[in-house]
């Protein structure tokens, strides 16, 4: 639990945000790669930020490593709150889904890596 982002979430969604000065919400996702948090502490967190998203007709903008599938569920649910898919590290199949769901892809030094060949596809076919 993060008892302290819990209070910053709820009083975010008690009180309408002047939309001048909050235009998206994130960075939020899921990082099953390097996150110390749980599959549950990382859905919940995910699942809170894009309430907030909804609520307010904000963008999301989604961090995402090694957890297409979980994300990708909990994304579906929330539909049609897009936004950014930063830092993008996964390959065209899962790029296409997240285009369909409204998201525009980001894309940062990781396509210079040698072994990223799906991440560089990808990109190589990302539309403008």
């Amino acid at each position: 639990e993060f008892p302290i982002l819990d209070d910053l979430i709820r009083t975010a969604m008690t009180s309408k945000p002047s939309t001048s000065r909050l235009v998206a919400i994130g960075e939020t996702g899921m990082d099953f790669f390097k996150s110390r948090g749980s599959f549950e502490q990382q859905r919940d967190s995910l699942v809170k930020h894009l309430q907030i998203a909804k609520e307010f007709d904000l963008p999301v903008i989604i961090h995402a490593r090694e957890a297409d599938n979980e994300l990708y569920d909990v994304l579906k649910q929330f539909a049609p709150v897009a936004g950014v898919m930063h830092c993008f590290s996964s390959d065209a199949a899962w790029m296409d889904k997240y285009l369909a769901l409204g998201f525009y892809i980001s894309f940062t030094n990781n396509i210079t890596y040698a072994k990223s060949v799906g991440i560089q596809d990808a990109c190589a076919k990302c539309p403008l």
